[in-house]
């Protein structure tokens, strides 16, 4: 677990990232990421486009549950963030 801080950046707020996320999520400055809302409420932060991987791959209600679950599943790289 990561501890992060909310800062003011001019006149928005922002968290800043340490070095090690930064790594592990393979991104650097000016890349995107992306804030995904998880069933139980949580967060996780992605440099994945999980659009993308929907219109890659749209679920086929023919297609079975293992396939379907792993097409929508986030990569490894994805940090999950817990809302207090």
């Amino acid at each position: 677990m990561v501890e992060l801080k909310v800062r003011k950046c001019g006149n928005s707020l922002g968290v800043v990232l340490p070095k090690e996320i930064i790594n592990r999520l393979h991104t650097g400055e000016g890349q995107p990421l992306f804030l995904i809302e998880s069933p139980d409420g949580g967060c996780l932060i992605s440099p994945y486009d999980p659009s993308l991987e929907e219109r890659r791959w749209p679920r086929s209600k023919t297609s079975s549950p293992v396939i379907a679950t792993r097409r929508t599943s986030l990569p490894n790289e994805a940090t999950h963030i817990n809302h207090a």
